[in-house]
């Protein structure tokens, strides 16, 4: 079974250089804040699952430039005691402290990320090292903290964490930006995939789209599975003569890639 490397997404700034905006009405906020809390307060989510909705809760807010709810969704993320990757957390929360200029909550922030990654040390990359070291000589007085350009690197199996149906673990597994620029089209459609089935009809894009547009009726995995997750997005649900050919398609030319199909049929 191939391990893919994924990269965890952080562009983490001083103000000037922060995400770029994202611009959302205060109904939508609302909405993906809602659904946010009725995904935590489900009886049926353990603590690992409630961490990977804080984070995930954490990251589109910080996108979005709402930092003080995302600054709260980040700080459930760490109080949750599970084994997760917690970096995104700890890194983000010093970034959002630059960019408020909060000195002392920058310390706090610091002194924090760095018990956090004495502990972790499998998680400290050499970006992160660097960074950290940064944020050090800034509180010291003796330099400016650039901007966090880095990734976080975690290798995880992406094929086995969509198998065993762990979307929320999967999405926070992968880097939106460089899904952006990426040409490959297994990473692209897998994103897509985790993308609908963590946040249903909340998704405002699909990757996969320009390339399903150049050839709709392409007999290729990423161009039927496009199809079916472009139709759900625009209808609520499959169009059943494209299910029945991707149905198909799996079990005639790829039923190595049948997992995707699964996980897209189990979409609601």
């Amino acid at each position: 079974m191939k391990t893919f490397l994924l990269l965890l997404p952080m562009v983490l700034s001083t103000a000037f250089a922060a995400p770029q905006s994202k611009v959302i009405s205060t109904k939508d906020l609302e909405k993906i804040e809602t659904e946010v809390q009725s995904k935590l307060q489900s009886s049926l989510v353990d603590d690992k699952k409630k961490f990977f909705v804080n984070l995930l809760a954490g990251r589109e807010l910080y996108q979005y430039r709402f930092y003080d709810k995302s600054k709260k969704y980040y700080q459930d993320a760490i109080k949750l005691n599970v084994k997760e990757n917690k970096a995104e957390a700890y890194i983000n929360l010093m970034a959002i402290a630059l960019n408020d200029k909060d000195q002392a909550e920058l310390k706090a922030g610091y002194e924090a990320a760095k018990k956090y990654f004495a502990d972790n040390s499998k998680y400290k990359t050499q970006d992160i090292e660097y960074y950290l070291s940064a944020i050090e000589k800034s509180l010291s007085g003796k330099g400016e903290v650039p901007g966090f350009y880095g990734y976080f690197a975690e290798e995880s199996n992406l094929i086995e964490l969509i198998k065993n149906k762990e979307f929320e673990k999967g999405l926070s597994a992968i880097n939106p930006d460089a899904i952006k620029q990426s040409q490959d089209s297994f990473n692209i459609i897998a994103y897509d995939t985790l993308n609908v089935a963590v946040n249903k009809k909340n998704v405002k894009e699909l990757y996969c789209a320009p390339e399903y547009k150049k050839y709709p009726n392409a007999y290729t995995y990423s161009i039927i599975l496009c199809g079916l997750l472009s139709d759900y997005l625009k209808q609520g649900k499959f169009d059943q003569k494209k299910l029945a050919r991707a149905q198909t398609y799996f079990k005639e030319e790829n039923q190595e890639k049948k997992y995707l199909l699964e996980a897209v049929e189990g979409i609601k």
